[in-house]
């Protein structure tokens, strides 16, 4: 009888091997007897998948995914529970635990061995999106050890917004935390917008206005202020209030109001910084605006720009200043600076409408985007300060403090996500217009200025 059953085991044996389930067999015994081994075959896997999606892409001239400690954490917690038969949730976590992911693609499948699941993910691999960027894979024993359960995720993981990498950057999809509330969310803006203000999509209020030098290079507006004045000579009596007709009548002098070229497909909008202005003499709207706020704010004038809206005309830039408890709005394209008729706010100003405000130290949002406008430049409770640069706003430490359900579009196979409206910052694109100021006439006199010469006073160039 032994004889016998020895014989029925053997012929068992050899038929499991002919149908190559000995494989099953043996990775179950290995993942009860060897447990690192297990985690080995499991990175072993990893890196050739890894191999095999970035081949195709490299083949396809797309750049490799590499792999995101990041996500890779998030996926091997599955190892102590189990994979999610809807893949949706698994989409749901990724982009809720990680919302800096824009793009994700989920593929999942169940196999006896490595080699066979391996090869299962063949087809998911030669169909990543070229604007994937990271990696991340995990198996899991699955049919009480006698499978393995693989989950491979590739998604486009986005950078930081700032103004260097949209200059730079391939993808015009960013993200973002808002300054004011905290919200996180994906930025979409083009480098071949020139100029653009970005609002979060949750409180609607504007966290960055960014504009393309002459150089093409992108900064915040208020880093076109430098703090530049021109070598001038003001008379020793000469008060606040004159010498402040005195700067307004120089730059409205000395610089001719010339719009920026720009065609149906392509804004070429660019901004100037002070130096250039004066060097030139020429510029639009905000380039006089600019040179007017940064000779003011260096001779110790409170001087804001401001962008918005001259009444039915679009959008415009000009300036304000306070001085003596007045506040004067001060046009550097039209007109012609009076004493004897003052720009004051109280009486001009009704018909400009600023949607931000800047000056070398930040930029300036309204508190309420759609409330009443009032008329105050200066109101902290109207006006929400942002320092783009300052990374320790409190804004940035909430960035994930608020999550969002998502909708993905389903396949057999493969889920992929793409954001909903509310995840995606509102982006304008200010368009400053000639705005005419007053019938103002008298240009003061007393005060001698002149072009500065670089080379003469050893000015860097622009």
């Amino acid at each position: 009888m032994f004889p016998a059953i020895v014989g029925v085991a053997a012929a068992s044996f050899m038929a499991m091997a002919e149908k190559g389930h000995l494989s099953t067999w043996k990775s179950w015994w290995t993942s009860l007897t060897q447990p690192a081994a297990t985690r080995a075959s499991g990175d072993r896997m990893k890196l050739k998948l890894l191999d095999q999606v970035n081949y195709v892409r490299i083949a396809a001239k797309h750049h490799p995914v590499k792999i995101d400690p990041e996500l890779q954490d998030l996926l091997e917690a599955y190892q102590k529970t189990e994979i999610p038969e809807n893949l949706d949730e698994v989409v749901d976590q990724v982009q809720n635990s990680i919302p800096r992911y824009y793009r994700v693609t989920v593929s999942s499948a169940s196999r006896p061995s490595p080699t066979d699941l391996i090869h299962e993910f063949a087809s998911f691999a030669q169909k990543t999106e070229s604007e994937m960027t990271h990696f991340g894979f995990v198996v899991v024993p699955s049919s009480g050890g006698l499978s393995q359960r693989g989950l491979i995720v590739v998604g486009q993981r986005l950078d930081d917004f700032s103004p260097e990498i949209l200059q730079s950057s391939q993808t015009d999809a960013f993200f973002n935390t808002c300054n004011h509330c905290g919200h996180p969310h994906i930025c979409r803006v083009s480098n071949k917008q020139r100029s653009m203000t970005l609002a979060c999509p949750s409180c609607t209020k504007t966290y960055a206005v960014v504009a393309a030098d002459t150089h093409g290079r992108f900064r915040y507006v208020n880093e076109f202020l430098s703090g530049y004045k021109p070598p001038a000579l003001f008379p020793k009596d000469q008060s606040r209030i004159q010498k402040l007709f005195t700067i307004w009548s120089a730059v409205h002098a000395h610089c001719t109001y010339k719009l920026d070229p720009e065609t149906k497909r392509t804004q070429l909008d660019a901004w100037q910084t002070a130096v250039e202005t004066q060097n030139i003499q020429a510029g639009d709207c905000e380039d006089s605006a600019i040179f007017l706020a940064d000779w003011l704010g260096a001779e110790g004038f409170q001087v804001r720009v401001a962008l918005g809206k001259y009444g039915d005309m679009g959008g415009h830039a000009w300036c304000v200043v306070r001085l003596d408890g007045s506040d004067y709005l001060l046009e550097s394209t039209e007109g012609r600076p009076d004493m004897n008729n003052p720009p004051l706010a109280e009486f001009i100003g009704s018909r400009y409408v600023p949607e931000a405000l800047f000056d070398r130290k930040a930029i300036y949002a309204r508190s309420k985007p759609n409330g009443v406008w009032t008329g105050d430049y200066w109101s902290a409770k109207i006006w929400l300060q942002v320092e783009p640069r300052n990374a320790s706003q409190a804004g940035k430490t909430a960035a994930n403090s608020k999550r969002t359900r998502f909708i993905s579009l389903n396949s057999k196979e493969t889920y992929r996500l793409f954001m909903e409206p509310e995840r995606m910052a509102i982006a304008k694109a200010p368009a400053p217009a000639l705005a005419p100021f007053a019938d103002l006439n008298e240009i003061p006199q007393g005060s001698k200025w002149e072009k500065t010469i670089e080379d003469r006073f050893g000015m860097p160039q622009p």
